[in-house]
């Protein structure tokens, strides 16, 4: 009952024009601010959002806490925020990540990757796996001399305080620690550099058709695992787009026509941009949000109002034995 009525208090503050119960659709839950909100968004809300706290928490509290999210969200898009840049490639990506889920038959990829896995294997483990660590300024092949120099010059003096003692990978952009890479697959003049480098050892600087680089081998293997190379084999199969062997055919032409409709995408959709935009509310509002009060606090406060307490206390024994 507290949570509710902070939540009520909270209410007030929102810009809402329009927030009514409709009735007269059975599939409508209720409307903010002239939009419909559909039942299916609250049964989907119930069964993702709050997983395991449906269990512990009755229709009504989950009720509360869905109502109010749509709220801070319906304020929000008031605003405009859901047409911010960085907003719109976050719901850009978050779509291609569920139209993935949709258009492509997960079995099949699997089987696919697996297959890709025991072909390329053999052929990769040959030369053995490394995982390296790389400080690169790209250049084109067709860089003016002047370019080269300054891009020389800023390696050699990364490459005198890597000497120094400076951490390599506070010049590198890559995690820590590099990632595993087939040595068949290196440009030559990597290759080459590492033949001669011990673990954790890093290169002179050096020129490829890339740039001009510092390379730090940090591990080496035969081959890699499975789970392992996964995450290679999967975005092998996506940059071949239309031609991915998993595609479902037939739901990519719809959706490139413009004609799929999938409900479990829409849903997923509402449900991370209303997530999204209700945690910017929180944001906004966090220094005027009103919080729950500690024991502290209030074992304070009791002992400052003890008086008018009693006051009241007194008061109230008055009035039981007027009425008896």
């Amino acid at each position: 009952m507290i949570k509710l009525i902070r939540q009520l208090l909270w209410l007030s503050w929102l810009p809402i024009p329009c927030f009514s119960f409709a009735a007269e659709r059975s599939d409508i839950l209720l409307r903010i601010g002239g939009q419909t909100v559909a039942k299916q968004e609250f049964e989907f809300y119930c069964k993702h959002s709050l997983a395991g706290k449906c269990q512990t928490e009755s229709v009504n509290e989950a009720f509360d806490d869905f109502l109010f999210r749509k709220l801070k969200a319906a304020d929000m898009r008031q605003s405009g925020c859901d047409t911010l840049p960085a907003f719109r490639q976050y719901c850009k990506v978050m779509r291609g990540e569920l139209l993935k889920n949709v258009l492509l038959d997960k079995e099949q990829e699997e089987r696919i990757c697996r297959d890709l896995y025991r072909q390329s294997v053999e052929r990769l483990s040959k030369s053995g796996w490394v995982k390296i660590e790389q400080i690169t300024i790209l250049l084109s092949q067709h860089a003016p001399k002047a370019d080269e120099r300054a891009a020389r010059n800023r390696m050699d003096s990364i490459y005198a305080k890597l000497k120094s003692g400076a951490d390599f990978t506070s010049f590198s952009c890559q995690p820590e620690g590099g990632t595993w890479i087939p040595v068949v697959e290196l440009l030559q003049e990597f290759a080459g550099r590492l033949a001669s480098l011990s673990k954790n050892e890093f290169s002179e600087p050096f020129f490829s058709p890339l740039g001009v680089h510092i390379i730090r081998l940090t591990d080496t293997k035969p081959c890699i695992s499975y789970e392992e190379a996964r995450p290679y084999l999967l975005a092998y199969m996506e940059r071949l787009g239309a031609d991915h062997p998993a595609l479902k055919h037939d739901l990519f032409t719809q959706w490139r026509e413009g004609a799929l409709h999938n409900d479990a995408i829409r849903l997923c959709m509402t449900d991370a941009e209303d997530k999204l935009l209700a945690s910017f509310w929180d944001k906004l509002h966090s220094s005027s949000l009103p919080r729950e009060a500690t024991s502290q606090e209030l074992e304070q406060f009791f002992l400052q109002k003890k008086t008018l307490y009693m006051g009241v206390s007194t008061f109230q024994r008055g009035c039981d034995s007027v009425c008896q």
